[in-house]
């Protein structure tokens, strides 16, 4: 049976703008039409209460990058979207706006505080399982306000992020051992790392290791495979199991 999960984006603040800092299923849905109206709802409400000058997406636009947005708005009620060249804190969204409009506005702008995700069967979501390092567990992404679980219902999604991980947990660290040591196949593990620019072998008489510098998820999950003691190994999720993940670690972040 056909489930449908909407997802809600967590946003953090630097000072200058509204981020993505995470997401948490909010609700599971059977049906698509009553999926697609839950969504379009949600989605319109984040849009039409967005702060327009502390958006990631536009802050720092140019006058000629906001252009496209003030004709559309101005093509639909005559009135520019921005007042200067450079989103203001007094700009917002038109009430006389569609709603029609305001979510094409907002696929042009970059705003977006859900996400709608279909499954054809039981769904099934990929996250990250740290094995080696000073943070063992899953790979969560932390804020002054939230943690949040790193997950996608996309392997390949998923793989992008591992990039981001071996940046935040192994950049420039060393693996350090023979390539006998480190791996069952230490032929293919020197071809690898012969093809591989930003992951070396650096072979030293009883100091042989692995450089990290690498942030390709794809080759660091290659190297990952050719490890004896992998660093991280990628899980499938049930929705069940990423309820209870996000659940705890919410009543992680209040305690």
């Amino acid at each position: 049976m056909a489930k449908y999960v909407i997802r809600q984006y967590q946003f953090g603040y630097n000072d200058e703008c509204y981020y993505i800092s995470g997401s948490n299923i909010l609700k599971v849905y059977d049906n698509e039409h009553d999926a697609n109206g839950a969504f379009r709802k949600l989605e319109i409400a984040h849009i039409r209460s967005s702060e327009l000058h502390e958006q990631s997406s536009l802050w720092d636009l140019s006058g000629d990058e906001l252009r496209p947005l003030n004709d559309f708005v101005e093509s639909k009620i005559g009135k520019k979207l921005f007042a200067e060249d450079h989103p203001d804190y007094n700009d917002s969204v038109p009430k006389s706006l569609s709603d029609d409009d305001v979510l094409k506005l907002g696929e042009m702008a970059g705003i977006r505080g859900y996400k709608l995700v279909s499954f054809e069967n039981e769904p099934v979501f990929y996250a990250i399982w740290i094995l080696r390092g000073d943070e063992k567990g899953w790979y969560k992404m932390y804020d002054e306000d939230s943690t949040s679980l790193v997950y996608s219902e996309s392997r390949d999604e998923i793989i992008k992020n591992v990039g981001e991980l071996a940046y935040d947990y192994w950049y420039e660290k060393k693996i350090k051992g023979s390539l006998e040591e480190l791996s069952d196949s230490p032929s293919l593990l020197s071809s690898f790392l012969n093809k591989t620019k930003r992951i070396k072998f650096v072979e030293k008489e009883k100091k042989s290791f692995i450089k990290m510098k690498s942030e390709e998820g794809a080759d660091v999950c290659s190297l990952n495979e050719l490890l004896k003691r992998p660093l991280f190994e990628i899980k499938e999720l049930s929705i069940d199991q990423v309820i209870e993940i996000e659940k705890e670690l919410a009543e992680e972040f209040e305690y």
